[in-house]
């Protein structure tokens, strides 16, 4: 073969070689910036859900901690300074509130879910002629929520069998309540007898089932707005209850748990009942902002009104031989901002005159 043709041959091989490294080394740049564009994007994303995750662990995780953090310094500070609080058995304490001298004693007892604050403007009117308590009921303001039954148990490490003694009624029924009470006025703290219960809304129906238990210790009864029996029968009622009352409490207690509640109250996104905001004392507002953001307070709450029903059917047909004065003085409604505490002027003179009434009454009867 000619020498020329070899030549031109490897010429034209070499060429095509060239063309071929250079499609090659074209394809790897390409493949190289492909991969690189793709870990871009993937550090990108990565660095973006970090970045959500850790704003959405900061509002889920700061919020409860600083909320926690408050409630345990606040706790004590807020506490009364003339309230103590008394073991009634089983390491359980409730929270009373005393002022005033003589027999008989009056026992205010307030809504579902609401601290004895409530009474603010009442005792200073009554403690000027009589004796006159305040307590939260169990799980209630300063007052602990009742000892599990689960808990208690036999010295060889056994559960014991459920007593009177041991259980003292459902948790959160009127049943309950009674006793708790009558542990912490008559056999702790032994206030002088006999009582005048004065019971508001819920606190109404503890109120009439305590004097039909311990009717012995009962100089009369006061009603003021009492839940009936007869509106649970209505389920228009009960639709109403559900909805508007015990599923708005359930809601709060959920924010509560998460720090929300205090957030919302110091960036004044949402505003205590008027009837705390307008209260002459300022430690009332505090212990109320407290309380508004406090777990257990919250679940207690929820427990005091889901429990409404068992109350009303525990309280049924219940016959009492004790004085019962039934007063509707819509005492929770909003009244003009000048006017407005736990009780209205007009509502107050009418409740504090009753009662003065009762304990003239018996202190002339223990004269003669």
């Amino acid at each position: 073969m000619p020498t020329s043709t070899v030549k031109q041959r490897k010429a034209v091989s070499g060429i095509k070689n060239g063309h071929i490294n250079k499609s090659t080394n074209s394809s790897e740049s390409i493949s190289d910036d492909t991969n690189s564009s793709s870990s871009s994007c993937c550090f990108k994303c990565v660095v973006g859900v970090w970045n959500v995750l850790k704003w959405v662990l900061i509002a889920v995780v700061i919020p409860p901690l600083l909320n926690y953090t408050s409630l345990k310094s606040e706790h004590t500070a807020l506490l009364p300074p003339t309230a103590l609080l008394y073991d009634i058995g089983q390491g359980q304490r409730l929270m009373l509130h005393c002022t005033g001298k003589g027999a008989p004693t009056v026992i205010l007892e307030s809504p579902a879910g609401t601290v004895s604050d409530i009474w603010s403007a009442v005792t200073p009117q009554l403690s000027r002629f009589t004796r006159v308590c305040v307590y939260d009921r169990a799980g209630i303001g300063f007052s602990d929520r009742p000892t599990p039954t689960s808990s208690i148990l036999r010295d060889d490490d056994e559960k014991t069998t459920p007593t009177r003694e041991s259980i003292r009624g459902q948790e959160f029924t009127v049943e309950k309540m009674a006793d708790d009470l009558k542990r912490l006025i008559s056999e702790t703290s032994s206030q002088p007898q006999p009582f005048i219960l004065v019971g508001l809304e819920f606190g109404a129906l503890v109120s009439r089932f305590y004097a039909h238990m311990f009717d012995k210790q009962i100089l009369s009864v006061i009603l003021i707005d009492p839940l009936s029996a007869e509106l649970f029968t209505s389920q228009r009622w009960l639709h109403h209850w559900q909805r508007n009352i015990l599923f708005p409490m359930q809601t709060q207690q959920l924010t509560g748990a998460l720090g929300i509640n205090r957030l919302s109250l110091v960036t004044g996104w949402s505003q205590l009942p008027p009837y705390w905001t307008h209260s002459a004392e300022a430690n009332i507002t505090a212990r109320q902002m407290h309380f508004a953001c406090h777990p257990k307070h919250l679940k207690s709450s929820v427990d005091e009104l889901a429990g409404v029903l068992d109350s009303i059917q525990q309280i049924k047909a219940r016959f009492l031989s004790t004085s019962i004065v039934y007063l509707h003085l819509n005492v929770m409604e909003t009244q003009s901002d000048n006017t407005y505490d736990s009780l209205g002027a007009d509502s107050l003179t009418k409740l504090t005159s009753l009662i003065r009434r009762d304990v003239n009454a018996y202190r002339k009867r223990t004269i003669t």
